[in-house]
């Protein structure tokens, strides 16, 4: 991962400055600088999904579909709604595709499963990806322990697969959640990721 290299070189860099520092031969400010850059980088890796900093991403559909048979000069999509399942809006967006004979990836919080077990079936019968979109969406998630994390996913995973018998195969984070805390607790559920341009304001993770 790019971000390991990175702190890496930071660690090996700031200690050269430290020595040097302390004989007096460079500036405490070349130091400040240093910390700035890095601090500048650790924020712009979590923003631009497609640098691969923390982890390895998959931001196009050909990638993410290798199967499909896309060619360049076409235009594809991949149409996902996230923070469901609501009783009557999620009702009616299943009604609409079936309606139009159009697949999406619906990206469900675990808490709001039990009660619509049904519409979840409904989504799996009808041909959609089913997707782990955390178990709580907490505002805070990207900021918890990667403990936290790891018990979310695995929780609402559980919950997908009582319903639907198949384990979820993508996972997209509330709010950004990327960044290496995220990439610790996504690592130990041995995930691999998939993510979406900034612009689409997602990220989507295939699980192995």
């Amino acid at each position: 991962m790019k971000f390991k290299i990175v702190s890496i070189a930071f660690l090996i860099i700031t200690l050269t400055l430290l020595f040097f520092i302390v004989r007096e031969q460079a500036s405490v400010w070349l130091l400040v600088l240093l910390f700035v850059v890095y601090i500048h980088l650790l924020v712009l890796g979590s923003i631009f999904i497609q640098w691969n900093f923390y982890i390895k991403s998959i931001h196009s559909v050909s990638e993410f579909l290798p199967e499909a048979p896309i060619h360049h000069h076409t235009k594809k999509i991949c149409l996902t709604f996230d923070d469901g399942i609501h009783p009557v809006h999620t009702a009616t967006t299943l009604q609409i595709l079936r309606n139009k004979n159009v697949k999406a990836h619906f990206f469900v919080i675990g808490k709001n499963i039990e009660g619509n077990e049904q519409l979840l079936k409904e989504m799996y019968q009808d041909g959609h990806q089913i997707g782990n979109h955390s178990f709580n969406h907490s505002w805070n998630f990207d900021l918890r322990s990667s403990t936290d994390m790891q018990k979310e996913i695995e929780d609402t995973n559980k919950s997908i697969q009582a319903v639907t018998g198949v384990k979820p195969q993508i996972f997209r984070p509330p709010v950004r959640g990327y960044q290496s805390q995220f990439s610790k607790g996504h690592s130990k559920n041995k995930h691999a990721q998939h993510g979406l341009e900034p612009s689409f304001n997602g990220h989507r993770r295939k699980i192995q």
